[in-house]
């Protein structure tokens, strides 16, 4: 009898502490999960201010997202054909090489106008020749007189045909960071809990100043960007976190529930 009594303190124990552990678990999981993207976006905004250059924080899908740094624009066409080492190449003529001619073979680098990505990034710089100005109607025109130096970037495609859509005017960005992914469980909405972002995008700028791009291009310049941070157990939403990003003042609040 005494057996039985002991071994059912045992079992009364053991739930407790069990359950007790999970609790800590999962609070451990939001605490993390907050804090991680909170400062992911005031990572974003304060780069944005020190370099000068936009910095894009990039929901890739609905629990993963990576800080993209702006770097420049093509001034071409990405080349369609490949070279020796099956990369393709695209051109910045305006780059300012000193900060872009580093070693970014390890980093990403991400077209920041099509969602699209590229690795294995070689960057050198050679001097620009007539030839590089296919098309331009006269000398005396301004792309044509602006020759020297350019930078060259050779890339990786995940995708063989994904070189169309690296086009000039096309703004393209090095990951600050690799992806970051949620805990999991949890998941990311925006404007709303249950929608599910890709590629959607919330921007600062050089001043500081924020907006949203939502997956179609969309840009909303003004009102309140609503990001979501929720855990969903057997299809039910637990505990939902909201961040909220002022436009165009680009502060940044957490709502707890």
């Amino acid at each position: 009898m005494e057996l039985l009594v002991v071994m059912a303190i045992m079992i009364t124990i053991s739930t407790i502490v069990v359950s007790s552990y999970f609790g800590m678990t999962r609070a451990a999981s939001y605490h993390a999960a907050e804090n991680s993207v909170l400062k992911a976006l005031q990572l974003a905004r304060q780069r944005a201010c020190l370099d000068g250059t936009p910095v894009q924080f990039m929901l890739i899908d609905s629990n993963s997202y990576v800080l993209v740094h702006g770097a420049g624009e093509l001034t071409q066409d990405m080349d369609s054909k490949v070279n020796a080492e099956g990369r393709h190449t695209f051109y910045d003529t305006y780059a300012d090489h000193h900060a872009v001619t580093n070693d970014n073979s390890n980093l990403r680098v991400w077209n920041m106008t099509q969602n699209v990505y590229a690795d294995d990034v070689t960057i050198r710089v050679a001097e620009r020749t007539n030839e590089d100005y296919p098309g331009v109607p006269n000398p005396n025109d301004a792309a044509y007189q602006h020759r020297g130096l350019t930078t060259i970037l050779e890339v990786k495609l995940p995708a063989a045909g994904q070189w169309s859509r690296w086009k000039k005017g096309d703004r393209y960005g090095f990951e600050l960071h690799p992806r970051q992914m949620l805990p999991n469980g949890f998941f990311f909405g925006i404007q709303n809990i249950g929608s599910f972002p890709r590629n959607d995008k919330i921007v600062f700028a050089a001043n500081g100043n924020s907006s949203y791009v939502n997956a179609h291009g969309d840009i909303s310049q003004s009102g309140v960007t609503q990001l979501y941070l929720y855990e969903r157990i057997a299809d039910e939403t637990r505990r939902a976190i909201l961040l909220e990003i002022q436009n165009p003042q680009g502060t940044i609040k957490v709502k707890k529930p």
